[in-house]
């Protein structure tokens, strides 16, 4: 099964206090593996914005897209900007949102989208980033919860 999940909609693992406004993969993660099914983690970063749109624009004339309720490209650049509190001992926020997905105990595989060599290299460094703490996966939790403030 493939799903989405990344730092700016973690719907498909986790469960989101509050109202969440865009597109909840109801714990899509969780129903796959109690039916035998494995998971595929796709957008990873978030069609780019995760990256940022510099490096976003790399790929495409026009990045990203609605994919999803809720999550076009330029709102989910805006709640990746709340994500620069990750960027921690050369750990960049793309890293950041690499290893939240592989991290996930029940994710064998993260499809990660890249658009040169060196986001390449940036994707393979995610392996041997720091994870994210309890604080900032609280931190992630409020963000989530209030939708990033927007």
């Amino acid at each position: 099964m493939q799903t989405y999940y990344n730092l700016l909609n973690p719907t498909a693992g986790n469960i989101i206090a509050g109202v969440y406004p865009n597109q909840d993969y109801k714990q899509s993660i969780d129903n796959a593996v109690s039916h035998n099914m494995g998971v595929i983690v796709i957008r990873s970063l978030a069609g780019g914005a995760v990256a940022g749109p510099v490096r976003a624009e790399l790929a495409s004339r026009i990045p990203g897209g609605e994919m999803a309720k809720g999550n076009d490209y330029g709102s989910d650049l805006r709640r990746a900007e709340a994500l620069r509190f990750l960027t921690t001992n050369g750990r960049t926020v793309a890293q950041a949102s690499i290893r939240f997905a592989t991290e996930n105990p029940k994710v064998p595989i993260v499809l990660v989208g890249f658009s040169d060599k060196a986001q390449i290299d940036d994707a393979v460094a995610a392996a041997g980033s720091a994870s994210l703490t309890s604080a900032e996966l609280e931190t992630m939790a409020d963000l989530w919860a209030n939708d990033f403030n927007i």
